[in-house]
C-alpha cells in the first residue's frame, strides 16, 4: 500500500510557495481553480482547473503561482510510488469516468474527520491503479528506498546502507544513481528536511523534529535546514502558521 506523507483540501495563500528543489515524494492534486505552472528542467505543464495531476518523484521542480489567482485543491504527498512515468500526468477527469468517481471518493475522504489514514490510502491505490505505469526502478532500489522512507528518524548514510543489505559502498551508489537520478546522500538528506517541513507544519517543536528525522544535535539540524530552506526550522514554522491563519 502506497503511503501517505500529507493530504489536505485547501486554498492557497501567497505565503505558500513549491520553490525550485529536489522532490522526492510524489504529489497528487486536483485544482479545484486557480492559476499556476508547473516548471522542470524537462517540461512545463500549465495548471487547469478540473484536472488530476501527478509529479514524478525524484524530480527537480518548482510551482508559480499567478498571486491574484491561488491555486484551490486537493493534495496528496505519497511515498512508495516507483513506477509511474517520468514525466506529469494530466488528465481531464470528465473524459476519465473511472479516475473521476476515485477523485470524488478521494475528496470526501480528505474532507470527513475521524477516517484514518490507511483508509485514504486503499482509496489512492485505486487512483493509482488506474494510472498509466512504467517500471523506473530495480527492485533493489526500491527495498532501499522504501527502508530510507520507513526509518528516516535512525542515523544510517551510503556506508551503512551498503552493508545492511551487502552491496559495495560504490555499487550501491552507482546503483540508486542510474535508477533514481540522483546521488543516495542527497536522497536521504532531502527524505530528512521533506519530513521535518512536515512536522513543523504540524506545530512540533524544533527539538523533537531533529530528532525525528535522525539529528541528535539541534544546531547541526538547524544548519542542514537551513541549507535546505534558505530559513531557520523556527522561521518556517512562523510562516507556515502564519499561512494557515489567513
Amino acid at each position: 500500500m502506497v503511503r501517505i506523507h500529507m493530504c489536505g483540501l485547501t486554498k492557497n495563500t501567497a505565503a505558500w510557495q513549491q520553490k525550485r528543489r529536489l522532490v522526492t515524494h510524489t504529489y497528487f492534486w486536483y485544482v479545484i481553480g486557480g492559476n499556476a505552472k508547473y516548471k522542470s528542467d524537462t517540461e512545463e505543464v500549465t495548471i487547469v482547473p478540473g484536472h488530476l495531476y501527478v509529479t514524478p518523484c525524484n524530480t527537480v521542480f518548482e510551482i508559480v503561482q499567478d498571486p491574484n489567482d491561488m491555486i484551490d485543491h486537493m493534495w496528496y504527498v505519497a511515498y512508495g510510488v516507483h513506477d509511474l512515468p517520468r514525466h506529469v500526468l494530466d488528465i481531464d477527469i470528465e473524459k476519465a469516468p473511472l479516475i473521476k468517481a476515485v477523485v470524488v471518493a478521494l475528496i470526501r475522504l480528505t474532507c470527513a474527520k475521524n477516517v484514518s489514514q490507511s483508509t485514504r490510502a486503499q482509496q489512492l491505490d485505486v487512483l493509482i491503479s488506474l494510472l498509466p505505469r512504467e517500471k523506473n526502478i530495480s527492485k533493489e532500489v526500491e527495498q532501499i528506498i522504501n527502508y530510507i522512507n520507513g526509518n528516516i528518524n535512525e542515523k544510517f548514510n551510503i556506508h551503512s546502507l551498503s552493508k545492511r543489505f551487502g552491496y559495495e559502498r560504490s555499487y550501491i551508489g552507482r546503483l540508486f544513481k542510474k535508477h533514481v537520478n540522483i546521488p543516495l546522500n542527497e536522497y536521504i538528506f532531502t527524505v530528512r528536511m521533506e519530513k521535518a517541513c512536515a512536522l513543523l507544519m504540524e506545530n512540533e517543536k524544533v527539538g523533537a523534529v531533529a530528532k525525528s528525522v535522525g539529528y541528535s544535535d539541534v544546531k547541526a539540524f538547524s544548519r542542514a535546514f537551513r541549507r535546505f530552506m534558505r530559513m531557520s526550522p523556527m522561521d518556517y514554522k512562523n510562516s507556515q502558521a502564519e499561512a494557515s491563519s489567513v
